[in-house]
């Protein structure tokens, strides 16, 4: 009832929560809990990136996206957004919040997964009477609300102050509202009814000895002759019906007789029926005893895949510390490629110079030997006094 009377004031408690929140000892964490978005920490559906692994509030996501943005806030690439794994929901659910009310004077810290139930029983959160728009703490406004005029109003009958909404029940139901007596028309309250209803002189009352009945303002008139006379007449009556009821018992004996025999083979049918109902109980019982032992494996096998959830994420980890350390070594090989290929083709350039001076100097030698012979046959030249001069490439 009480929540029909006054609400929570929306003052951005339930939407957010600001990094300075963080417990002094979770400050390190700020970066990695903080939506790139809002800024904030991620709250209340927290999501994350497939490719940049980075979390981002649901609602700031939706945001995002209704711009026709798909690519990710934080890296440029395609975003693809998926619900945290529960080692992230685990560490998530320890960290350490402030209460939003700490300027109000609310010095308590709360787990990340009970932050939205301190905050809605939070003394120092603002609520705000329905009736008259009052805003106070939770624990006043309860108090303001059982006395709110524009709740509450006065019985006519007794005066009490009652819920506007359960007064007309109330009026009908009030011990003072007054009754009119069904044999003297007077006008009592309900909570006296039944005592004028013993002492209402208009009653018809029954005399416990004959039973002949009469008003209760003429019971000093019925005499004792009369009370005897009575009896004498309800005798002779009852005196006449005797063979007839005799009869009827008779009948009545021989129903109950039949009834008997009838229920006799109802309840051999009944006995039958328990006996199969105890064994199927037990052969079902027998299933449940198995059932269990089923769901005992299987909550085993959860804990170890679980287990091995944590070492394949753990091992996933080591793998991209590994790439990464690989994706350097292949550039630095590519690095040392490129500088050995320079060097090859400096060589390449330097051999192809000397196979051009190897050349030169075998024609050189040729035209030597040439002359050589020329002389030779001429006899112009010794030949054993030429000095052959190296030509110049």
């Amino acid at each position: 009832m009480m929540n029909e009377k006054y609400f929570k004031v929306n003052d951005g408690s339930e939407k957010e929560i600001a990094p300075e929140s963080l417990n002094s000892n979770f400050e390190q964490m700020a970066s990695d809990v903080s939506c790139p978005i809002c800024l904030n920490i991620v709250y209340p559906e927290p999501m994350r990136c497939i490719t940049c692994c980075k979390m981002f509030c649901k609602r700031c996501l939706t945001e995002w996206k209704k711009s026709n943005a798909t690519d990710c806030p934080f890296y440029k690439h395609p975003l693809k957004e998926v619900t945290l794994d529960n080692l992230t929901k685990n560490l998530l659910n320890n960290i350490r919040l402030k209460c939003f009310y700490t300027s109000q004077g609310c010095y308590k810290e709360v787990l990340y997964g009970d932050y939205i139930i301190h905050i809605n029983s939070c003394e120092y959160s603002k609520w705000k009477c329905k009736g008259c728009n009052l805003q106070a703490s939770k624990n006043a406004i309860i108090t303001h609300v059982e006395k709110c005029a524009h709740f509450y109003k006065n019985c006519q009958h007794c005066h009490k102050s009652i819920l506007k909404e359960q007064i007309e029940v109330h009026e009908i139901n009030c011990d003072f509202r007054l009754i009119t007596c069904n044999y003297c028309q007077q006008s009592i309250s309900k909570i006296n009814l039944v005592f004028h209803n013993n002492i209402c002189e208009e009653k018809n009352i029954e005399c416990k000895h004959c039973g002949l009945k009469f008003l209760r303002k003429n019971s000093k008139n019925h005499s004792i002759e009369i009370c005897v006379a009575e009896l004498k007449r309800v005798f002779n009556e009852t005196s006449n019906d005797k063979d007839r009821i005799i009869k009827n018992f008779q009948d009545s004996n021989k129903y109950l007789s039949n009834q008997l025999e009838s229920n006799e083979t109802k309840s051999n049918d009944k006995d039958r029926t328990i006996r199969n109902l105890q064994d199927s109980n037990k052969n079902l019982h027998n299933q449940l005893e198995s059932n269990k032992t089923i769901s005992n494996d299987k909550d085993r096998t959860i804990r170890n895949l679980q287990d091995s959830n944590k070492n394949l994420t753990n091992q996933l980890e080591t793998n991209r510390a590994a790439l990464i350390e690989k994706d350097r070594i292949i550039k630095s090989f590519q690095d040392s490629n490129k500088h050995l290929s320079n060097q090859l083709e400096t060589i390449r350039a330097a051999f192809n110079d000397k196979d051009r001076i190897i050349k030169n100097l075998q024609d050189s030698n040729k035209h030597f030997s040439n002359q050589l012979e020329t002389s030779k046959k001429s006899g112009k030249i010794n030949p054993y006094k030429i000095t052959l001069k190296r030509r110049r490439p």
